[in-house]
């Protein structure tokens, strides 16, 4: 099973919003969002679209990053406004080694009601204590381990439940005109079920990189992650718009690049590959039509996990 990670920013909501169901299987997938906006708009129109098909996900309620990390206490409004919006609604728990025993203890007794999970962002000493927890109460679902942040000894502790491994394949460069060519992504969605996890996920083309707000752009990327069948793993292939100094509005970068992605798909792909999104660049690069930097990023998001759903069944 798939639990990618996204942070509750607009175009990522679209962008799950507009294939689960639709392109990707219900039960294929299981979004874990990370709530960072003050603007409780987009997250609550994502839990209604969900329930609309019958979708759950795992809400966040302690985040790291944006908003709510800086007004924690104000995050107990979007939980019960969510709550009435999805019944499928399930919670997760970040823990660290700072993390004390008794505010997990707290957590995992506060949601008896719902499906609960902790998120391990880092190896903890206190392995049985959390354990005995768990064991405690009917309705915990998932240990999401870090890759970046636990070690496999650590996990292989938790072996007797069900494990998620979470892992930023996405290699995040400071200018976006510094990416190039193609790369390896991960080959977890290939090798999760034998390593003995229940499922697997990722940051998408985003990575774990988190700012708020935008500097403006001298470069267009898209990140296309594609399979390699011979080699059991995931890529990533990057387009670029052409390069220069001073910047340049939106939709002429998004041009530039969405042509170099079709050109290139067209004649290194076979069809039956074409994602839905990648009909839709192909759609607006036929019909000329304008769009904005945040719009390709969907596209490249919807197209991901089309494939891994394509590569989960």
């Amino acid at each position: 099973m798939y639990f990618p990670f996204f942070r509750a920013r607009q175009f990522e909501l679209l962008a799950l919003r507009d294939t689960i169901d639709s392109h990707i299987s219900v039960n294929n997938i299981k979004p874990i969002i990370e709530p960072v906006n003050e603007s409780t708009r987009d997250i609550l129109r994502f839990c209604e679209e969900l329930e609309k098909v019958g979708a759950g996900f795992i809400l966040i309620v302690n985040p790291s990053k944006g908003f709510y990390q800086r007004n924690a206490k104000k995050i107990e409004y979007l939980i019960s406004e969510c709550v009435q919006k999805n019944s499928r609604i399930e919670f997760g728990f970040r823990i660290n080694d700072g993390t004390p025993i008794k505010t997990i203890k707290a957590f995992l007794n506060g949601y008896k009601e719902y499906s609960v999970s902790l998120i391990h962002e880092s190896s903890i000493q206190e392995v049985n204590e959390i354990k005995e927890l768990i064991n405690s109460i009917d309705n915990f679902s998932f240990n999401i381990f870090i890759k970046e942040g636990t070690g496999t000894r650590y996990r292989k502790k938790f072996s007797d439940y069900s494990n998620v491994l979470l892992e930023d394949g996405f290699n995040k460069l400071e200018r976006n005109s510094d990416y190039g060519g193609e790369e390896f992504f991960s080959d977890l969605v290939y090798s999760y079920e034998e390593d003995g996890y229940f499922g697997f996920g990722d940051y998408s083309i985003v990575g774990d990189h988190f700012t708020e707000g935008g500097g403006q752009a001298r470069a267009c990327a898209i990140h296309i992650t594609y399979e390699e069948k011979q080699r059991e793993e995931v890529w990533v292939h990057h387009f670029l718009s052409h390069p220069r100094e001073a910047v340049e509005d939106g939709a002429t970068l998004a041009a530039e690049a969405i042509e170099q992605l079709v050109l290139y798909v067209r004649e290194a792909w076979e069809p039956e590959s074409y994602t839905e999104a990648i009909k839709d660049f192909f759609l607006i690069y036929d019909s000329g039509k304008q769009t904005s930097l945040a719009y390709v990023k969907k596209l490249s998001m919807r197209h991901h996990l089309e494939l891994i759903d394509r590569l989960l069944d």
